[in-house]
């Protein structure tokens, strides 16, 4: 080889694929969220701890809301919500989004509107052909600045087809899709977020192939059917 261009080659097959980063976290289960001493958790712990590897908009800028009470019912905000705030989900924690406007402390609103969202930049798997999650209420997934088309599969789980960003770095959002015209601002809750491969083909499939071919094979091994003879 020629020593010139290993350098090189180090640098395109082996310290690139080293500098992309990976999506982390989408299970929302890193975080650590501590007690508030009274049995619930605490509802301001920073944010780099309770939710790490998201960014976020709406909502406290130095601490992560668990719950709101009803003086703030219009406040947005986005957070950790304990797993059973999501019916079926699996792990400690669960992230909510709730749209509404910013607030002084009389209540007013001193904002337009806010679709809350969370959001991170990380490079999509080079096998992915579909993303999965856990969610309830009306939301939006945004990979690389598209909108990608959401299916529910399973009461409360929905996919969506991301194979044309498969190895690419993207944005991954996720917004709370209400519109201000809604009372209360609902809170949507999303949970277990997964890039999924193209399934292998099942067993009863490939067995189905398989006697095909030696269907097949054995067709030709007999070759032509000899033609029988007419008595005249």
């Amino acid at each position: 080889m020629n020593l010139r261009v290993a350098p090189f080659l180090f640098t395109v097959f082996v310290a690139a694929p080293l500098g992309a980063a990976s999506f982390v976290n989408l299970n929302f289960d890193a975080g650590v969220v501590p007690d508030d001493g009274f049995g619930g958790l605490e509802p301001f712990p920073p944010w780099a701890d309770a939710v790490p590897g998201w960014s976020y908009n709406g909502g406290s800028p130095d601490g992560v809301v668990i719950n709101t009470g009803l003086a703030r019912v219009n406040l947005p905000h986005v957070g950790e919500a304990p797993w059973w705030q999501l019916v079926g989900t699996t792990g400690n924690f669960a992230m909510n989004l709730k749209n509404g406007y910013l607030t002084d402390d009389s209540g007013i609103p001193v904002s337009p509107y806010i679709n809350a969202f969370v959001s991170q930049t990380a490079t999509v798997p080079a096998d992915a052909h579909r993303i999965r999650l856990e969610a309830s209420g009306m939301f939006e997934v945004n990979l690389g600045g598209t909108t990608i088309a959401m299916s529910e599969v399973t009461p409360g789980v929905y996919e969506g087809i991301v194979a044309p960003f498969a190895g690419l770095e993207s944005e991954l959002r996720i917004i709370n899709a209400h519109a201000s015209s809604e009372p209360f601002s609902p809170t949507i809750v999303v949970d277990n977020i997964r890039f999924l491969a193209i399934p292998e083909p099942g067993f009863s499939a490939l067995a189905a192939a398989l006697a095909l071919v030696g269907s097949a094979g054995v067709r030709r091994f007999r070759g032509p059917v000899p033609s029988t003879p007419v008595e005249g």
